[in-house]
């Protein structure tokens, strides 16, 4: 199951090297794993259309400029949550994060965030979390973005 995680990710990589100009939202079922896809440069807001049944998210390459509060919290499934190559994403607000119990991997990846997000209202039941954050350029990380009893900084 793993090995067939890591090649839908890599195909999503390959698909995104092409240089897509335009919106493609595509959803990939591998059994237990449903993987929905948001990239190119017309998406420019979170969608609201995103089946609750996702336990993989990610957003490439698209011209998001605020993830709001709440913006992830209905999808209940969710284990892991990708950021990258979105450079125009400037905030990711209070709560965005809030609630997701199966959470157990994030990655934020060359975005445009000058300051990390409050990650200390996720309340994942998980026994491990795993967040990747690379390519931040000048940012800065509030205190309280790990105020969390759960979270252990390495």
């Amino acid at each position: 199951m793993m090995m067939m995680k890591k090649i839908m990710k890599m195909l999503l990589c390959v698909l995104g090297c092409v240089g897509v100009s335009q919106a493609e939202v595509a959803m990939v079922n591998s059994g237990t794993t449903f993987t929905y896809l948001c990239m190119g440069n017309t998406i420019t807001h979170m969608p609201t259309h995103i089946p609750k049944n996702i336990t993989d998210l990610e957003f490439k390459q698209t011209h998001i400029r605020v993830f709001p509060r709440e913006a992830f919290t209905k999808l209940q499934q969710l284990t892991t949550i990708v950021l990258t190559e979105n450079g125009m994403l400037e905030s990711i607000e209070d709560f965005a994060f809030a609630n997701l119990p199966r959470l157990t991997e994030m990655t934020i990846c060359n975005t445009g965030l000058r300051v990390l997000p409050n990650f200390s209202r996720i309340h994942s039941t998980a026994l491990t979390f795993l967040l990747y954050v690379t390519m931040l350029s000048y940012c800065s990380v509030c205190e309280c973005v790990f105020s969390s009893s759960h979270v252990t900084v390495l």
